[in-house]
């Protein structure tokens, strides 16, 4: 049998990257940068060329009878993160214009890295992109790889004093942006080479990416990311609920308003915030009213205030401030007819990995803005 070719390779590289595809292969990945500089274009989230090394039998090879060594498949780290990107999106147009790129060109890059690997890793749909059951098990170990490899080189260029590198924060639901903007901006601030990407989403598509190494933290709520317990939850500050209506709404005009009143307006809901609509919905079978169907789905504030003022629907808003300030002056309230629980929004990371040393210092200026600064509503 021809002696396999030698690769060089650390061992925690390669103990992560073990089954990285089959879980019934044993397949050897090597992760090389031989032109690791700070003009790298792989400091740009770019990638070297042929950077991910795969050496096995995982896709079936049928060229090579059982136990004979399998030719090298190599993938350019560039072409990696445009199968990630499009199997985040299911979306090709999408994809490419995420990753700056047209969208022939990352057409054409998925289909050599198909044809690399020997194996299909989408299915196209007339709109769209699916995974395939080994284009799931690719993109799994794949993320867990361009997160380490931006984890190491963030890391070597920010301990070099040179403040570069990334911070990736999740947010959900999207309404806490507000409430970190100042920790963000004092971030900004002292790094000003450190680019930030702040993206909102539901916490089940947060977490995994937490886990995977995707995103560097998650802002969130306490009470649905505590259902992941390899997850370090640092606890920021506590809301108070209030269900928001026009000053001039029929219910302001009623001399006692029940809870039951208040729920079966026309609901506006956000689209990402899953432990307000769980809440919701045991309060709406308290009062033996039909499941929650929210009337208005919308994630931006703007265009939730503007369909309170000119409609008969109500919002559930929350603030740090019990008396809900300037809410108060502008819409009516209802902060005591409804019983909703105190909501609690913690920064979430994962304990699997070493925290990056910019979700470490965000978490400190985070830490520093609720401690020391009242935010007014």
């Amino acid at each position: 049998m021809p002696k396999p070719p030698a690769f060089e390779t650390s061992a925690t590289t390669s103990r992560q990257c073990e089954n990285a595809i089959s879980g019934n292969s044993t397949p050897s990945i090597s992760v090389t940068a031989d032109r690791m500089t700070r003009s790298s274009p792989m400091f740009h989230s770019q990638g070297v060329s042929r950077v991910f090394a795969i050496q096995s039998n995982s896709f079936e090879n049928q060229n090579h009878s059982p136990g004979e060594w399998s030719p090298v498949i190599a993938i350019d780290l560039r072409k990696l993160r445009h199968v990630v990107e499009t199997a985040r999106f299911e979306n090709v147009t999408r994809a490419a214009e995420a990753l700056y790129i047209t969208q022939s060109a990352l057409t054409r890059s998925l289909a050599d890295v198909e044809a690399e690997l020997g194996t299909p890793l989408f299915v196209r749909l007339p709109r769209g992109v699916r995974l395939t059951e080994q284009g799931r098990r690719f993109v799994a170990r794949a993320r867990m790889i361009i997160g380490d490899v931006d984890d190491l080189l963030a890391d070597v260029a920010d301990h070099r004093g040179l403040h570069a590198g990334r911070l990736r924060i999740g947010v959900c639901p999207p309404g806490y942006q507000r409430y970190i903007a100042r920790a963000i901006a004092a971030l900004a601030a002292e790094r000003p080479g450190l680019r930030i990407e702040i993206t909102t989403g539901a916490t089940d598509d947060l977490v995994p990416r937490l886990t995977t190494g995707d995103l560097d933290g998650v802002v969130g709520h306490r009470g649905w990311l505590k259902r992941w317990p390899d997850l370090k939850l640092t606890t920021l500050a506590a809301f108070h609920s209030a269900f928001t209506v026009r000053r001039d709404h029929p219910l302001t005009r009623q001399s006692i308003v029940t809870e039951r009143d208040i729920l079966a307006c026309p609901m506006i809901i956000p689209a990402t915030v899953e432990p307000l609509q769980t809440d919701l919905a045991s309060l709406y079978a308290r009062n033996g009213l039909p499941p929650l169907n929210p009337h208005y789905v919308c994630d931006d504030m703007d265009v939730i205030q503007d369909l309170i003022d000119h409609t008969d629907a109500c919002a559930p808003l929350i603030s740090q401030n019990p008396e809900f300030g300037r809410l108060r002056s502008r819409f009516h309230l209802f902060t005591r007819e409804v019983d909703m629980p105190i909501q609690r929004m913690v920064f979430a990371i994962s304990q699997a990995r070493l925290p990056s040393p910019g979700a470490s210092a965000f978490e400190q200026f985070l830490q520093e803005s609720f401690n020391f600064h009242s935010l007014s509503e």
